[in-house]
């Protein structure tokens, strides 16, 4: 998926920066650089606000807790936000979805484990 990479770097921010402003800033500017070149789509805004809430679970809590955290969050929230737009069955769109953010959870669980690795070699091996 496209915004694994995304959501991986929103959770890890933290770990690498203090600065709360870059922690929010980055995530959102990857996410509209990808809509940019990608397109914009109608599900835009509780897309984005799933990106915060990922920026923020990624600063509260551990990195995997943050993975399954955000992912729950963004299938109740982004999974509404389909059916209030396009209409059906509300269960059915829940059901319909879990294998794609079953997929977008371990996909970003890999990400972030392998972010987490590297951000951990770094400072114990690189940082002064």
């Amino acid at each position: 998926m496209n915004i694994t990479p995304i959501f991986a770097v929103a959770i890890l921010l933290p770990q690498v920066t203090d600065n709360r402003y870059l922690q929010l800033l980055i995530p959102l500017l990857l996410m509209f650089t990808k809509d940019f070149f990608i397109g914009f789509h109608s599900l835009m805004l509780p897309v984005y606000a799933c990106t915060l809430l990922f920026c923020l679970f990624g600063k509260y809590f551990k990195p995997i807790t943050a993975t399954f955290t955000g992912v729950f969050v963004w299938h109740i929230v982004v999974n509404w936000a389909v059916w209030y737009t396009y209409g059906g069955n509300l269960l059915q769109t829940y059901i319909q979805a879990i294998p794609f953010d079953f997929n977008l959870l371990v996909s970003t669980l890999v990400c972030v484990l392998i972010g987490d690795l590297c951000i951990k070699y770094y400072y114990r091996y690189y940082s002064y």
